[in-house]
């Protein structure tokens, strides 16, 4: 199951179910799975022991990538929280569940730092010395990851 707060799938299935009450701005780096996990093969045959190789996909907001993942499984756009609205939310939520043995937070202080704070990166290395570029475009990999989604029960008939 998706981890809330942890992962691009939940964030994903979130949004698909209407889940999500709204989401931290930031950048990030999206690649597909099936991206990195031939680059990683590629990393292996062909990298330089010790050096270390960036897979990139696509750098792209976090407003953006919100808006794409919800016009493409029909949903509506969450909301952009404030950052410090989302940390006091996540502070009340860990102590509910410390204290009171309540819920799992839905998202943790180390979520919300690694989302505000931006990703974007640069895969030049990886380019240049393995000849390594995402193929799969970023609409391909949504679709992909809904229709495995909901087929696997995760999201929701809308």
């Amino acid at each position: 199951m998706p981890r809330p707060g942890k992962d691009c799938r939940c964030l994903i299935v979130e949004i698909a179910n209407r889940t999500l009450p709204g989401y931290v701005k930031g950048n990030r780096n999206v690649i597909y799975a099936g991206d990195a996990g031939r680059g990683l093969v590629r990393v292996c045959e062909q990298g330089r022991p010790g050096e270390r190789y960036l897979l990139t996909g696509e750098n792209i907001s976090m407003s953006e990538l919100v808006t794409k993942i919800a016009q493409i499984a029909g949903a509506p756009v969450p909301r952009a929280i404030p950052v410090a609205v989302a940390r006091a939310a996540s502070a009340l939520q860990t102590a509910r569940y410390q204290w009171l043995k309540g819920p799992v937070p839905r998202v943790d202080a180390t979520a919300i730092a690694v989302m505000s704070a931006g990703q974007y990166v640069n895969g030049a290395k990886a380019r240049s010395e393995l000849g390594f570029t995402a193929t799969e475009t970023l609409d391909d990999a949504i679709k992909r990851a809904l229709v495995w989604f909901r087929s696997n029960g995760y999201v929701k008939p809308n």
